[in-house]
């Protein structure tokens, strides 16, 4: 039973640590509204997003197109998006 157990228990560490890896990377383009330092609001089709936004420097200004690099479900109603990157960009939102 012993050698079972041993070589099970490490096949699960290995597993829980590549599931505490980086999580996924999204883009998002579109307008924005507002950048309060710690977060930033940007809208697309009528809607507004908000990411996090601690930690990176923002040069956009509101009304600037932007290209927003985040991790999260931007599909879940009330999911916390932080953003990794954003960059001003001349594509309009799509």
């Amino acid at each position: 039973m012993k050698k079972l157990a041993q070589p099970l228990i490490s096949l699960l560490l290995a597993c829980s640590l590549a599931a505490c890896g980086k999580a996924a990377e999204h883009t998002f383009t579109g307008t924005l509204e507002e950048n309060k330092g710690s977060m930033i609001t940007v809208a697309k089709d009528g809607d507004s997003y908000v990411f996090g936004t601690d930690g990176i420097t923002i040069s956009a200004k509101d009304g600037d197109t932007v290209t927003v690099t985040y991790t999260g479900d931007i599909e879940e109603v009330g999911a916390l998006l932080d953003a990794t990157k954003v960059e001003k960009t001349d594509a309009q939102p799509h």
